[in-house]
């Protein structure tokens, strides 16, 4: 029988074993192995066929394969975090010398490596925000609420909730006193199309998972109150409320910015990302002045109202993060024009590090996003032929579009304290789109990794 060179990972009392293999039959080469390091039980973290767990049991193994997400997503390491802190108590708090866990992680899918490093991280206390998330909503719903629960809350100097003071702990990214305000853009579409797709979903639903509470802002209310609803299905109910809002009227982001604050006291997260692309936006010859007013009004003067009305309350907390998004194509040109939408990202650019600078002092940070071409259903309506994406992607290092969730964890990164010594930056998250000159050649296997919240 072959031998597989595997060491155990040590945390705390406990040894875990990483086995990455495709099937059941290749897990039973590894017996030797777990007996070898008296493995006492095995976490599956794959979606697969049953196991055959006969052999595993016949030598005293006891196998955790029930493991999975009320919505069906594929589990993963949180998987791991959920059996550790559900059985906290027996694995941890009575130690039991050179007992070792296997966890099994079907290659491609399971990322072992993760796993392993979640548990770590999860053991040390160095929790990052989505662990937090994470556990915090198990203990909600009664999991282990003895174990490990935190009864004390201090504020950090951004505003945001932090854990009682423990130097062990790392501070919550997004805890449950932080409010998100979305709005989304509505890229290639008339002003009246609206939606809540894309960009303004994804993040919405990433910060509510992250334990925030959202607010989401769109000219179509239905759309926004989708949002709501998938977050209420996910995350319980009180967690987010939407609004009809025409940024390019002042009046209305007046009400969208009260809306935050006397809903849930505070506004920490300003994510400044309603736009339009106009089918009618063209070069400086054709494209029609109302089509340039269109689009100024409110791809550059909505931020600006933004940012005004959030700045009043950030100063009232201590501070906060706002994110205006804009485009690669402020910082590259294009022959296939879309003039005022270019322009009008270029003003968002220049208007965010303006603010950066004049707010620096007042904790009151300021950052653009910057996505690049992504797979957006309103983009791939535009580009309707494989000559138009090719036209694109050819300038793409990677030779893919990008995800909407991918730029929505950026926009996590921006709004948490992960981030809290950049301001007035230009965040480009593009496949390397404005580093490249001359793009590789041959078919691509970059992929997002990240499962889409759609």
């Amino acid at each position: 029988m072959a031998r597989f060179n595997i060491s155990p990972i040590k945390v705390d009392s406990l040894s875990f074993l990483i086995l990455d293999c495709p099937s059941d039959e290749t897990l039973f080469k590894y017996i030797p192995v777990l007996e070898e390091h008296n493995t006492t039980d095995l976490v599956r973290v794959c979606e697969g066929f049953p196991y055959n767990i006969q052999p595993l049991t016949d030598i005293g193994i006891k196998v955790h394969d029930d493991m999975k997400f009320e919505d069906g997503t594929v589990p993963n390491e949180r998987i791991v975090a959920k059996w550790l802190e559900l059985n906290e108590e027996i694995f941890f708090d009575t130690p039991t010398p050179d007992r070792c866990i296997a966890v099994h992680c079907m290659s491609g899918i399971g990322r072992a490596p993760d796993a392993i490093a979640f548990i770590r991280a999860t053991r040390r206390g160095a929790l990052n925000s989505t662990q937090i998330a994470y556990l915090n909503r198990r203990r909600k719903k009664g999991f282990n609420k003895k174990s490990r629960k935190r009864n004390g809350r201090s504020k950090s100097p951004s505003g945001r909730i932090c854990g009682k003071e423990d130097p062990s702990r790392e501070k919550l990214t997004l805890g449950p006193s932080t409010t998100t305000l979305t709005l989304e853009e509505d890229e290639n579409c008339s002003k009246k199309k609206g939606g809540f797709l894309g960009i303004g979903l994804e993040s919405s639903v990433l910060f509510a998972s992250e334990g925030a509470q959202v607010v989401c802002a769109d000219i179509n209310e239905k759309g926004a109150a989708a949002t709501v609803e998938k977050i209420t299905s996910l995350f319980g109910a009180g967690r987010a409320v939407s609004i009809r809002a025409d940024v390019s009227k002042e009046e209305d982001v007046k009400k969208m910015i009260h809306l935050a604050v006397s809903q849930f006291g505070k506004i920490s997260v300003l994510f400044n990302n309603a736009g339009i692309m106009h089918p009618a936006d063209d070069n400086a010859l054709t494209t029609p002045e109302s089509i340039w007013d269109l689009t100024m009004n409110i791809n550059v003067k909505g931020v600006w109202f933004g940012c005004k009305y959030a700045i009043e309350e950030m100063r009232k907390t201590g501070g906060g993060s706002i994110i205006n998004t804009a485009s690669f194509v402020a910082l590259r040109g294009a022959a296939t024009p879309q003039l005022a939408y270019t322009a009008s990202k270029g003003a968002v650019l220049a208007m965010t590090r303006e603010l950066a600078v004049v707010h620096a002092k007042e904790n009151i940070r300021f950052n653009s996003l910057c996505p690049g071409p992504l797979r957006t259903p309103l983009l791939m309506e535009f580009l309707n032929t494989e000559e138009k994406k090719n036209r694109r992607l050819v300038h793409v290092p990677m030779g893919r579009f990008g995800e909407a969730i991918e730029q929505a964890k950026a926009a996590l990164f921006l709004a948490s304290d992960d981030s809290s010594y950049m301001t007035g930056t230009e965040f480009v998250v593009d496949g390397g789109l404005c580093s490249a000159y001359v793009t590789p050649e041959g078919e691509t296997i970059s992929n997002s990794p990240h499962v889409s919240y759609q």
